[in-house]
C-alpha cells in the first residue's frame, strides 16, 4: 500500500511540475488537464521503470501536505478558490520549518523528529495544527492534518507524522511562493467599488 500511496503522491507533485511550467505558453485549464493527464500516462506506463523509480524515491515520502499544496495551487488556476495563504503565516511556516530540519539534523541538541514517531508527540501536533487551521479558516490543512494522521495510523508511507505534515521541497517553494506574492499587485476588490456606489 505504502509503494501504491508514493506513486500516487509523485504522479501528483510531477503533473503539478509538468503544469507549471505548460502555464507559461498556455491557459492555466490546459496546463492542469495537459500537466496532469501526462504525468497519469507516464507514471501508468513507466511505473517499474527506473526514471520513475528514481523520481518517487528521491522525494519520498511524499507525505500529504505536499501533494495537497500541489492540487490546492492548481485547483486555483482552474477557478476553484480557498482562502489564501497570507505573507506572514508563510514566512512563519518557513521559519519554524527551517528550525525544525536544523534541530533534527543536530544543530541543537534538541531533535523534535522524534516526537513524531510516539502517540503523545504526534498528538499534540496535531491537534495544535488543526486548531490553527480552524482559526485562520484553511480547510485544505484541516483536511490534511485529518488525512495525515489516518495514514499515520495505518502505517502507510511513513511511521513518523512529521513526513506526513511536511515535505523538503517547501524550502524550495515557500520562498519563491513569498516571492511572487510581495511583488503581486494587489487585485481591485469589486465589492468595496459596489459599495462605494451604494
Amino acid at each position: 500500500m505504502t509503494a501504491v500511496y508514493e506513486l500516487c503522491a509523485a504522479a501528483v507533485v510531477f503533473g503539478w511540475c509538468i503544469s507549471r511550467i505548460l502555464g507559461l505558453v498556455v491557459s492555466p485549464a490546459r496546463a492542469t488537464a495537459l500537466g496532469y493527464g501526462l504525468s497519469a500516462v507516464i507514471v501508468l506506463l513507466s511505473y517499474s521503470s527506473f526514471l520513475t523509480g528514481m523520481f518517487t524515491a528521491l522525494l519520498a515520502p511524499y507525505g500529504v501536505l505536499l501533494p495537497a499544496l500541489a492540487l490546492q495551487n492548481s485547483a486555483h488556476g482552474l477557478g476553484f478558490q480557498t482562502k489564501p495563504y497570507s505573507i506572514a503565516e508563510m514566512l512563519a511556516a518557513f521559519g519554524l520549518y527551517l528550525f525544525f530540519l536544523m534541530a533534527s539534523a543536530g544543530v541543537f541538541e534538541w531533535d523534535p523528529y522524534r516526537y513524531g514517531y510516539g502517540g503523545q508527540g504526534a498528538a499534540i501536533v496535531a491537534v495544535l495544527l488543526s486548531g490553527c487551521a480552524l482559526w485562520r479558516g484553511h480547510i485544505v490543512l484541516l483536511g490534511v492534518v485529518i488525512v495525515a494522521q489516518a495514514l499515520w495510523l495505518l502505517d502507510i508511507a511513513s511511521s513518523n507524522l512529521f513526513d506526513h505534515l511536511s515535505h523538503v521541497l517547501l524550502v524550495f517553494i515557500l520562498p519563491i511562493t513569498i516571492l511572487r506574492r510581495a511583488t503581486q499587485k494587489p487585485q481591485p476588490d469589486p465589492d468595496s467599488e459596489n459599495r462605494r456606489a451604494g
